[in-house]
């Protein structure tokens, strides 16, 4: 029985040998990630208020989208307008082709251009 008992006792004791390497190497392991997880950290750390940031404009863009949509109509209601005047003009005027067919010379087509800019000028402000 004493016999049994010491090879249970040297069988532990192999067992228990063969643990310690693993668990220095376990130790080293955890050590070596635990560098490793600082230095990430140190990385990161000066990155979160830019990603903050990031996720702030990303979070606004909704609402900068609807300012863009309305400052959009509002520039196409201003080019509507200034395309009638356009047209207008070239109605009184005709191509300048046609104006210097007619006789009139250019400072006649400048002429009638600065009097509708000039009855037009509240409505071509931008």
């Amino acid at each position: 029985m004493h016999r049994t008992h010491e090879k249970h006792i040297v069988h532990t004791n192999t067992t228990l040998a063969g643990f310690v390497p693993q668990m220095e190497d376990f130790t080293h392991r955890l050590k070596t990630q635990a560098e490793h997880t600082k230095s990430i950290s140190t990385l990161v750390r000066p990155l979160k208020p830019r990603i903050d940031q990031a996720e702030k404009a990303y979070n606004e863009l909704p609402f900068r989208h609807e300012g863009t949509a309305r400052d959009l109509a509002t520039l196409t209601r201003r080019y509507e307008g200034l395309n009638a005047m356009v047209a207008q003009f070239r109605d009184n005027v005709g191509d300048f082709d046609q104006a210097i067919k007619k006789g009139q010379t250019l400072c006649d087509v400048v002429g009638m251009l600065n009097k509708l800019v000039h009855a037009n000028v509240r409505t071509i402000v931008l």
